[in-house]
């Protein structure tokens, strides 16, 4: 099976598997009867998260929560040696904020959510509204875990080493991006080359593992010896190509939520603590790249990026295509076999017509994917892609 519909097949099984574990949240089917009601995104939040909670008004009056942020009639408090203690400290000077009747109003205070909810344990919210009292409760946890793992090997390695290369590239999270990719393809490069000539030598001993599988037809244990045998002679494993995948998947997914959702200051929380990442400024990242780009946004949000999941798309194409040309060029050559009734099918056939239809729809896949998502994504599967294009060149090259 070729690499690239194994990384397809994990992709899709990954994918599916996270919607199972972190479903979408559904909007809460309280019945509420309080004049404020205050509503957390859930009632258990991980720490390093974004806290944000929403403040329904259901009077026919505004409110007013005066001004601040956060505003001067909103507390946060934490549960401490069996009484509440307000955490706020400091209310960053802003405009008056009102909430209309019937209307409601989303608040979440990113620089300063490692301050009010960077510690586990038990929160609230309190709205101080004509001499009443109104609250609103959420526990933050520790990472389960599963969590632990997944932030510890993969989210903040890649995380912290974004924001170094934004800080070295001024701040431009094109350049960044790009940067990431190429030393992750530089630390795979060795594996990856691997897996390449691996399925090179593959490709070139099908016709023998077909002559196996006809001479040995139904003796399976026969056919399973010959070929490891064949496999041993030519120095190949068909399992080689699966570890650059292995890596490179997680690292893959966790610079996607990295670009979906760490390029905001609550995130200060998981940078390492050296000195130069200490002081990031999140207000400086450039995500509008060669002024003509909006990393932020995807191709459905913005025209201007239309050309994106085209190219993406075709630089995935004939990525394919140069894996599959050996294989292509020696099926060509081959005569064609009579059919005989009854016989085993021809496995390497079989697999060439799987690639044929695969090697249209992978790119198809990856194309789509890249309208639906922020374009750093579609930039990063670029330049992997051009990378990958330039070392399986160097692999055909080789002969």
């Amino acid at each position: 099976m070729n690499s690239f519909f194994r990384f397809a097949l994990v992709f899709a099984l990954t994918y599916f598997l996270l919607l199972w574990v972190f479903p979408p949240k559904n909007p809460s089917q309280e019945v509420f009867t309080n004049d404020i009601d205050i509503v957390f995104s859930d009632t258990e939040i991980t720490v390093g998260k974004l806290v944000s909670f929403t403040i329904q008004n259901h009077t026919n009056a505004e409110i007013s929560l005066g001004g601040g942020n956060p505003p001067q009639n909103i507390f946060i408090e934490r549960y401490e040696n069996g009484q509440w203690k307000n955490i706020i400290t400091n209310r960053i000077p802003s405009e008056l904020v009102n909430i209309p009747a019937k209307g409601e109003k989303i608040f979440s205070f990113s620089e300063q959510n490692t301050e009010f909810f960077g510690t586990p344990g038990q929160y609230r919210v309190r709205i101080l509204e004509a001499s009443k009292e109104f609250f609103g409760d959420v526990t933050i946890k520790e990472p389960g875990f599963f969590a632990t793992i997944w932030r510890t090997l993969f989210w903040k390695p890649v995380y912290n080493a974004l924001i170094t290369l934004l800080i070295l590239s001024a701040g431009s999270l094109g350049l960044a991006v790009i940067l990431l990719t190429l030393l992750v393809k530089i630390l795979l490069l060795r594996p990856t080359y691997n897996a390449m000539k691996s399925q090179k030598k593959m490709q070139k001993i099908q016709p023998d593992l077909q002559r196996i599988r006809d001479q040995y037809k139904g003796d399976q244990q026969k056919i399973a010896t010959e070929s490891m045998a064949l496999w041993k002679k030519h120095d190949v494993n068909p399992f080689s190509s699966f570890l650059p995948i292995l890596i490179q998947f997680p690292v893959m997914i966790a610079l996607y939520y990295v670009v979906m959702e760490g390029l905001l200051p609550h995130n200060h929380y998981f940078l390492y603590q050296f000195p130069f990442l200490k002081d990031f400024d999140f207000s400086g990242i450039i995500t509008n790249f060669l002024g003509v780009m909006p990393l932020d946004m995807s191709p459905l949000q913005s025209y201007s990026l239309f050309w994106l999941p085209i190219v993406v798309a075709g630089s995935q194409y004939y990525a394919m295509k140069l894996s599959f040309a050996r294989a292509e060029k020696q099926k060509s050559k081959e005569p064609p076999k009579p059919k005989v009734e009854g016989a085993m099918p021809d496995f390497a056939t079989e697999f060439q017509k799987m690639n044929k239809v695969f090697i249209y729809l992978f790119p198809g896949m990856v194309g789509f994917f890249t309208i639906t998502m922020p374009s750093a994504v579609g930039i990063y599967w670029l330049v992997s892609t051009l990378f990958g294009i330039g070392q399986q060149y160097m692999v055909n090259k080789e002969g």
